[in-house]
């Protein structure tokens, strides 16, 4: 009786966590607040690879709005994705005309007083209900960052 009230409980604190992180994640940013973030969402799943003949084919995705509320274009210079089940931080992709480019390549902007809708393809598999640790910096000096977690 005692064991079941205790895993009921369990239970509710983690989905009350996932529910929390789901739609209120955790951000932070730097001093500098020309940029904000205004959705957010990691999916789970299959990694993407760079190529300049193919979109980009896989699952594992970063779901972004993005809002520039400065009067001068604004361009992403990196997303990094870490978490402990990652060997190293994972980057993003950009599906850009047939092609599946790094930022560095297909240099996203995000232009003045105006939003961007980007969907990143993450390069390496990111797996359900993992806890990741983003960071995105941008060429005017800010940077954005906070933890999220996978969703199917």
């Amino acid at each position: 009786m005692i064991a079941t009230v205790v895993v009921v409980a369990l239970v509710a604190v983690v989905l009350a966590g996932l529910y929390y992180t789901y739609f209120f994640p955790a951000a932070s940013s730097t001093t500098n607040s020309d940029v904000s973030i205004m959705n957010l969402t990691l999916l789970s799943g299959s990694p993407s690879t760079r190529s300049l003949n193919q979109s980009c084919q896989g699952d594992a995705i970063i779901e972004m709005e993005i809002l520039n509320q400065s009067p001068s274009s604004i361009h992403i210079s990196s997303i990094a994705i870490s978490g402990s089940n990652l060997n190293q931080s994972a980057s993003i992709l950009d599906s850009v005309s047939n092609s599946c480019l790094t930022l560095a390549e297909s240099n996203p902007v995000i232009q003045a007083s105006s939003s961007l809708l980007l969907d990143g393809y993450v390069n390496m598999p990111l797996s359900f209900g993992a806890s990741y640790k983003y960071l995105i910096s941008f060429d005017n000096g800010q940077s954005i960052n906070g933890t999220l977690i996978a969703q199917a």
